[in-house]
């Protein structure tokens, strides 16, 4: 009997229980069908009607959680709050406890008690949960609300936490305190950090803050940390922050930084931000970096800022400096100088450089200075130069420049080996109204016989003595025809007394025969008397046909008893028969009946 009573008890029971499973899965079925309609009041109403009849039902931890959840839609904190505490506290090994405590941090900042207890309990046990959605969550509603006494749980759980993942996630919440107390925290903590993505989260927490204190950390960073992603990523924020104290930090952090990028980064920032004293942070700077790229970069940043006090520093890195673009960007930056000073330094750099291109394009710089600085230099780089059109740009520069500066620039010129270099200073000669006596006379016994061409003009700029002077000189030594023709047409121009002697020196000279006739001609025109003796001179001592031709002529023009005799002896002479012939022509439209009586004696050849 009792057996069976035994078994129809367990029947009913095992009646009941899966009667109850089948009623509790039909409610909370129809209470997630109502919260997926958005109908939160009518999930409510389903789940306490669960909770109500179903205590020992599976579902109950379930329900808690969507009844909090359904509360949180209605905008009802509290309520919500009570079913996610009861499902973590009551039911903590639930798989819906992690997610209730998730829950239950998001609607800290929402509860109508914000007392630190209330926070205390609510949220900063969270720090110590194992799930890291939890603690991230506990970390960030603690950050957002600001609250200051979380803040030593919060570090000592980012000190503790292993997993760099976690601490990432835990780091992340200390960007909701913009405090300067959080400055200090975040150095300790960097200290000891050894995960990059954590140490860059770091450092991004420093960039909302506006602090005196931030520069420092920046600077601490820049100084110490290994990693050139995080030292650029410190550089950036700094960019950003506006104290006195920045241009200090960047000097200092650049002078210790391995990475070139980065350290081109500092010059751009500190261009943008122009201190006072750039200039000379620039120019050390330029002294001790050994990129070719940083330095061109300065250099195009000193542009408009070197003044005559930078000058001795400018001097010593051009001096120093290997890449010829970045000398030459330097020459033309003094260049710009409206200032005396620069004419030694200017001068000095150009002489010592060795390289063409930049000497050429610093030449032309010195078209946009002041003529005394031009002229100045000019004479003192122009001996040293080898280059023909960097000397014929030279001698352009001193065009215009006043006689006193100008001479010593063309003498030198005039002794260059190239004579297009001299052609170019004696055109520059030209414009002197009285050019200097000796540096034509230098001209005129110049090798190349062009130079001497070109001087010859030149000399009628002279007073008459100092000209048929250097006249004398060039036909004393002058071989070529052409310009011993141009001197003695110029010699006859002057006056009767200078010229003449000139001119019976050539007729009566070792020249070529064109010359000495071109001087008898001219000769007759200044001096007929002086003309008519070397003409008889040529008759009797000459043996050139052309000077005789020439003399005959001249002769024959004086119907003299002098002039007849010295025909009459050509005549009788063993000359040239053609000489003769011309002789007896000429005597006998002098003197018919002298040169009838000669005719009886010379055989009909002659006739």
């Amino acid at each position: 009997m009792k057996k069976i009573l035994f078994i129809l008890i367990l029947a009913w029971n095992a009646a009941g229980w899966s009667q109850s499973k089948t009623a509790d899965v039909d409610l909370n079925m129809k209470a997630k069908e109502a919260f997926y309609r958005n109908d939160y009041n009518k999930a409510i109403e389903i789940y306490n009607n669960l909770l109500k009849k179903y205590p020992q039902s599976q579902y109950i931890p379930e329900a808690h959680f969507w009844l909090g959840y359904s509360y949180m839609e209605l905008q009802k904190p509290q309520e919500a709050y009570n079913h996610f505490q009861t499902l973590v506290v009551t039911f903590p090994n639930s798989r819906w406890a992690d997610d209730g405590q998730v829950k239950i941090i998001e609607l800290a900042k929402d509860l109508p008690d914000k007392s630190w207890n209330t926070y205390e309990q609510y949220i900063s046990k969270g720090l110590y949960k194992k799930d890291i959605e939890i603690r991230y969550r506990a970390v960030i509603a603690l950050s957002e609300t600001g609250n200051k006494m979380i803040l030593p749980d919060l570090i000592e759980t980012i000190k503790i936490e292993k997993d760099p993942t976690i601490r990432y996630r835990l780091v992340s919440g200390l960007m909701y305190y913009t405090s300067p107390d959080i400055v200090p925290v975040v150095i300790d903590i960097y200290k000891t950090e050894t995960e990059l993505s954590v140490k860059r989260q770091l450092v991004r927490t420093l960039e909302p803050i506006h602090d005196p204190s931030v520069p420092d950390a920046i600077e601490k960073i820049l100084l110490t940390e290994p990693h050139p992603m995080l030292r650029m990523q410190a550089l950036d924020i700094l960019e950003g922050l506006n104290s006195d104290k920045i241009t200090n930090i960047l000097v200092r952090g650049y002078k210790k930084e391995p990475d070139e990028s980065l350290r081109f980064r500092y010059v751009q920032i500190l261009s943008a931000r122009a201190p006072e004293n750039e200039t000379s942070i620039f120019l050390d700077m330029m002294q001790k970096e050994n990129s070719e790229f940083i330095r061109m970069t300065l250099t195009e940043d000193l542009k408009g800022k070197i003044t005559t006090t930078h000058l001795p520093t400018i001097k010593k890195i051009i001096l120093s400096e290997p890449r010829a673009e970045i000398r030459l960007g330097l020459l033309q930056i003094i260049a710009s100088i409206d200032s005396d000073e620069i004419t030694p330094v200017f001068t000095y750099a150009l002489q010592k450089e060795k390289d063409k291109f930049v000497r050429n394009r610093a030449l032309l710089s010195l078209e946009s200075m002041r003529e005394p600085i031009i002229y100045h230099i000019v004479n003192n780089i122009f001996p040293i130069y080898e280059n023909r059109d960097q000397k014929l740009l030279l001698l352009h520069y001193v065009e215009d420049a006043p006689a006193h500066l100008v001479i010593p620039v063309i003498q030198m010129a005039l002794s260059d080996g190239d004579e297009n270099v001299k052609i170019y200073a004696l055109g520059v000669l030209e414009t002197i109204p009285q050019p200097d006596v000796s540096i034509l006379r230098k001209a005129i016994n110049d090798p190349s016989r062009k130079v001497r061409l070109r001087a010859l003009p030149l000399l009628r700029s002279l007073q008459a003595e100092q000209e048929i002077s250097l006249l004398k000189d060039l036909l004393r030594s002058e071989k070529d025809t052409g310009l011993l023709l141009q001197a003695v047409r110029q010699a006859s121009n002057l006056d009767r007394t200078l010229c003449t002697p000139v001119l019976k020196n050539v007729v009566a000279g070792d020249y070529d025969s064109r010359a000495r006739i071109l001087a008898l001609q001219l000769l007759s025109n200044k001096n007929p008397e002086s003309a008519l003796e070397q003409a008889r001179k040529i008759l009797a001592n000459e043996k050139i046909n052309q000077l005789l031709f020439a003399a005959i002529k001249m002769v024959a023009d004086y119907k003299d008893i002098k002039s007849v005799n010295y025909l009459t002896n050509i005549i009788q002479s063993d000359r040239d028969d053609v000489i003769r012939k011309a002789a007896f022509q000429s005597l006998y439209f002098i003197d018919k009946s002298q040169a009838e009586n000669l005719h009886s004696k010379i055989s009909n050849q002659y006739y």
